[in-house]
């Protein structure tokens, strides 16, 4: 026959081959469609529904997530009055940011912040599903926990008990979206649960193939538009501001106490902080530089401090520092943030 007819039996005959290794591999794993999750090399689904015979079928999306705790749940959590609580849909940003906020859009974005809604713990309880429901954190613990691998909840756990969101970074005005992904990816790499961002006064940005591994799936990123209503924000939930300059009045990181609540700023590529966030700083921090070069990368000055803070907080005691109750909103969090 033509090519195209000899094209057409091939893919109808690849059709049918790929239909019967699906079902030689569903047989294998007990009728479990193994074509698209083990092609993932996601075993800990395996573990999963041996953990829990009661669980759904396939409680894989948000949605059927949401509907399979909404199923278990016997009773109705009142709502909360606090709106200024998250929901689990993670793409809470607005469309309206654009530029470097798309790379955030798979974030928990906190939109364009109030003085007055800002809350050092980003989160509250009860919390609301893609349906509306309000559930408490318990139930999202009950529920969702026997569906998670041991592993996995081990894991979780840990990174939990060693998760402050004392200390904080702010970047102003970034342009590069590189840079931004590397302050996120630091800052959860540290344990550091929060980082704020002041939106640049111009809309052309610089691109970037550097990633962020994944860190701003479990990092609150808040959004700012002026450099003011952060940082007023910031000093009003008891936070010390300090700015990295290369002034004179500059202290070394040494000279401070990271177990207090601290804010640094970080200011953008080209002209650093501005002045009015010199201004409305308590102090001006300065790291080490004995080369020829007069500055670092923002991501390195990032990292170079948060690792800082860090050592500093450990020495002193611990570096997490939640109550019981934040550290149990955020596993009920992070159980509904767990890819499903």
């Amino acid at each position: 026959g033509s090519l195209r007819e000899r094209r057409n039996i091939n893919l109808v005959r690849s059709s049918f081959q790929l239909a019967a290794a699906s079902s030689a591999l569903g047989s294998s794993y007990g009728g479990f469609n193994a074509t698209s999750r083990i092609a993932r090399s996601d075993r800990t689904e395996l573990r999963r529904r041996e953990l829990c015979t009661t669980a759904p079928t396939k409680p894989y999306t948000p949605r059927r997530r949401d509907q399979w705790i909404e199923k278990a749940t016997s009773e109705q959590v009142e709502p909360s009055t606090d709106t200024t609580g998250w929901t689990d849909q993670r793409a809470l940003h607005d469309d309206e940011a654009g530029g470097m906020y798309g790379l955030l859009g798979a974030a928990s974005v906190s939109g364009s912040n109030t003085t007055s809604e800002f809350k050092r713990f980003p989160y509250s309880a009860p919390i609301r599903l893609e349906s509306g429901k309000m559930v408490s954190a318990d139930e999202v613990i009950e529920h969702l926990g026997p569906l998670i691998a041991e592993g996995r909840k081990a894991r979780i756990k840990n990174v939990i008990d060693n998760r402050t969101y004392s200390v904080v970074p702010i970047v102003e005005g970034l342009y590069d979206r590189g840079n931004v992904a590397a302050v996120c990816r630091t800052a959860e790499a540290l344990g550091v649960g929060a980082v704020h961002v002041i939106k640049p006064d111009t809309e052309h940005y610089k691109k970037s193939r550097r990633s962020s591994a994944g860190a701003e799936k479990w990092v609150e990123v808040h959004r700012w538009d002026t450099t003011k209503e952060c940082l007023t924000a910031i000093k009003q939930a008891g936070y010390k501001i300090l700015v990295t300059s290369l002034s004179e009045s500059s202290k070394p990181l040494t000279d401070f106490d990271w177990s207090q609540p601290t804010a640094v700023v970080f200011g953008n590529e080209k002209d650093g902080v501005s002045d009015l966030a010199l201004e409305m700083a308590d102090a001006s921090i300065c790291i080490p530089m004995v080369g020829f070069v007069e500055s670092y990368n923002i991501s390195v000055a990032n990292a170079l401090v948060l690792y800082h803070a860090y050592m500093d907080r450990t020495a002193r005691g611990a570096h997490g520092d939640m109550t019981e109750e934040e550290k149990k909103i955020l596993t009920a969090t992070f159980y509904l943030r767990h890819k499903w």
